[in-house]
């Protein structure tokens, strides 16, 4: 909790990234799996597999929509939990790209071989080959087993954390309660919190000494200024992972309430 009340400022991208190049990194942070009810990109890559087995028509169609559809689940999930959502909506070339300038190695013949291979089929309305279903599943296999240390890598949301947290249980009538507190207090260091509860996430800058709350949506963010926080943010992968700490939706939640954000 607080004992004040924020005075709120909007800002542009780049304040939000000037104010996170001044914060220290420190030892930990939070994170978020921002798709977790999402099929993962293996189940697709399986079902392709299967279906490229069938060698018949009905498979190696299947066979390469499935290996399509493993690849842009991985693409779209990376753009997610690294904060680029406002731009899933681009092209696959344009997100490949992004995600190159971030650090991931998204190449382009994944777009050649599987996705043009697959939109031919389903638009220009022709049966695969069994070379071009072959090709199209062992080029997915290979793309996410590039992006395998990804796979536990979830979207991290905070930058020098320096909340309070504060767990404990109680009894209440025969059934325990887990009760939970985050607090902020005048001493605590500026830090940046992304706010994933509400459809149109937000990046906030927290001063408790100044009681300023500095917003920016993460849409208003350029291709070039999301990148910028993407990266940022992704530094802490250089860390030891002791210093995750994993929030669900209501715990984020909570912390936006506890500190009236």
């Amino acid at each position: 909790m607080i004992d004040w009340t924020w005075r709120k400022e909007g800002v542009s991208p780049q304040e939000i990234l000037d104010a996170v190049k001044t914060l220290p990194m420190g030892s930990n942070w939070y994170e978020m799996d921002l798709i977790s009810e999402w099929i993962g990109a293996e189940c697709y890559l399986f079902w392709a597999s299967e279906c490229l087995e069938r060698n018949d028509q009905f498979g190696l169609d299947a066979a390469v929509c499935y290996a399509k559809r493993a690849v842009c689940r991985q693409i779209d999930g990376l753009m997610i939990q690294n904060h680029l959502q406002a731009f899933v909506g681009c092209k696959y070339p344009r997100k490949a790209e992004m995600l190159r300038q971030v650090g991931l190695p998204v190449r382009g013949i994944v777009q050649d071989l599987i996705i043009d291979t697959r939109n031919e089929v389903e638009h220009g309305y022709v049966s695969a080959t069994y070379k071009e279903a072959k090709h199209a599943v062992e080029l997915a296999d290979v793309f996410l087993l590039s992006l395998s240390v990804e796979r536990d890598r979830v979207a991290i949301i905070s930058f020098a954390k320096s909340v309070d947290y504060h767990q404990r249980t109680m009894s209440v009538s025969g059934n325990e309660l887990e009760i939970i507190e985050f607090s902020l207090a005048k001493h605590h260091s500026p830090w940046l919190f992304i706010d994933v509860c509400s459809d149109h996430h937000r990046a906030l800058i927290l001063n408790p000494k100044a009681e300023t709350l500095m917003i920016c949506a993460l849409g208003d963010f350029s291709e070039t200024e999301a990148v910028c926080l993407a990266k940022l943010l992704r530094s802490y992968y250089s860390l030891e992972s002791f210093g995750k700490l994993p929030l669900n939706k209501d715990r984020a939640c909570k912390l936006n309430s506890d500190l009236r954000l």
